[in-house]
């Protein structure tokens, strides 16, 4: 963990997006890293590890989560065999819950921190501006409500926080992400990589006369509906990928089950959903400008971290971590110095070491047998000259698609040189972000996120 932090924090942009949470949550646990410093990490004592490990990961402090179709009476016998082995630990709880940061900066807070570059790098700068949104629990409606702004506000590159950043030249590219949702909390980050000094408060001043202008002119009725199809889309087609869907659905329930609320309440969306939609129909982009004037223009939980270039950033903090290491070693008697090197010495035959067969053996190994032989046939529906289009349509139903529709396009390119076709790719991502047609690429941005879940 040790080295695996050290890298971390050689990381510009990790560190930019620690400090920035750091920033946010003085009085927290968010405001520690949950990895470790690496300048502090060698000042915890195994003890220390050791009963800390013991307390907060205890089965008490536990929630335990099961999905599919197996037995459920053999489900409980494996984690009865497990959970039989310890007692109720009342101490768990307590320690861990997580306590709410309050909103109480009666003025931004700006922090300016050195980060990592090499020689030949340019000393530009980084610059995230960070809100905490919420210091009490939001309803369903406003968890939406907000996840609708955040789109609107940052979901495509024509939206209008990343094209007026990107157009305004003070930096090469974004940073902060937006809307972080996942803590108790909500947070909301942005800025640029790549800003020249001179530059970083014109930066911070058009972040905020951004906010200003969406809170008093509002957002277009096309923008409005492209966002909300777009989430709700995501929403009822619940995409994991590759992800299992399982784990998917126990993430999202943690959400709210992590700070004792139901489970379930973090995977509903039909309720809070027809209410906005309802609220819309009624009242507009009054309401986002309504969320931008509370959690942005008065919000004065507000934090500029900026990133400034150093070529010894990473010199420096080898020195520091040399000197602790002369300071430790001077403090030992030879036979301590000798302890240490007999055990590292022990730890690097362990690793060096291979496992025996017996121990490989334990390891879990799919056999062919355990796979399915059968292939998956799904009906075609062929038809050619589509409504006389000529144009030949093949069609076939999957199981549950929440009623989407998933369409595949093919184009003849016989005709195109050998020479052109490396320029497809090109041509392709012109046309999602420049425009086609009679559509600009705000007005084509909107209409394939008003009519379609998204094209690639």
């Amino acid at each position: 963990v040790f080295n695996e932090m050290k890298g971390v924090y050689s990381s510009a942009d990790s560190l930019l997006n620690r400090e920035s949470q750091r920033s946010m949550f003085p009085d927290t646990t968010y405001g520690v890293d949950s990895g470790g410093d690496p300048r502090v990490i060698p000042d915890l004592s195994f003890e220390q590890f050791a009963d800390f490990h013991k307390k907060f990961y205890h089965p008490t402090n536990s929630r335990i989560y099961f999905s599919g179709d197996d037995d459920v009476l053999a489900r409980l016998e494996i984690m009865d065999s497990y959970l039989d082995e310890f007692d109720f630990s009342p101490e768990s709880r307590p320690g861990s819950v997580i306590e709410w940061q309050k909103k109480k900066f009666t003025e931004p807070k700006k922090e300016v921190h050195p980060y990592p570059i090499g020689e030949d790098q340019p000393e530009t700068h980084m610059v995230n501006i960070n809100w905490l949104l919420n210091d009490e629990r939001l309803s369903s409606l406003d968890e939406l409500t907000v996840g609708i702004l955040d789109h609107l506000l940052m979901g495509t590159s024509s939206s209008i926080v990343p094209k007026t950043l990107m157009e305004s030249g003070y930096g090469e590219a974004l940073t902060g992400g937006g809307l972080s949702d996942e803590l108790l909390q909500a947070t909301f980050s942005v800025g640029m990589k790549g800003v020249k000094g001179d530059d970083v408060s014109d930066l911070e001043k058009l972040v905020i006369e951004i906010f200003e202008k969406v809170a008093k002119e509002g957002f277009e009725a096309d923008a409005i509906a492209a966002s909300m199809n777009t989430i709700e889309f995501q929403l009822r087609e619940f995409n994991t990928g590759s992800y299992p869907k399982g784990l998917s659905f126990m993430l999202g329930a943690m959400s709210k089950w992590l700070y004792d609320e139901s489970p379930t309440e973090a995977l509903k969306f039909e309720e809070p959903l027809a209410q906005l939609k309802d609220s819309i129909s009624k009242d507009g982009s009054k309401i986002f400008q309504d969320m931008v004037q509370k959690l942005f223009i008065e919000n004065d939980h507000r934090t500029t971290i900026e990133m400034k270039p150093s070529k010894t950033y990473e010199a420096d903090l080898l020195k520091e971590e040399q000197d602790e290491l002369q300071k430790i070693k001077d403090s030992m008697s030879d036979s301590e110095i000798e302890k240490v090197i007999e055990t590292t010495n022990k730890l690097k035959e362990l690793q060096a070491a291979e496992d025996s067969p017996e121990d490989r053996a334990t390891i879990p190994a799919l056999e062919l047998g355990d796979l399915k032989r059968e292939v998956a046939e799904y009906p075609i529906e062929v038809t050619k000259n589509e409504n006389e289009s000529g144009v030949t349509v093949i069609r076939h139903e999957l199981g549950s698609t929440s009623g989407i529709a998933y369409v595949n396009l093919g184009v003849d390119l016989s005709l195109l040189s050998v020479e052109d076709i490396p320029l497809l790719p090109l041509m392709t991502r012109m046309m999602m972000e420049t425009g086609a047609g009679d559509y600009d690429q705000v007005a084509l941005s909107r209409r394939i996120g008003t009519y379609t879940g998204g094209l690639s």
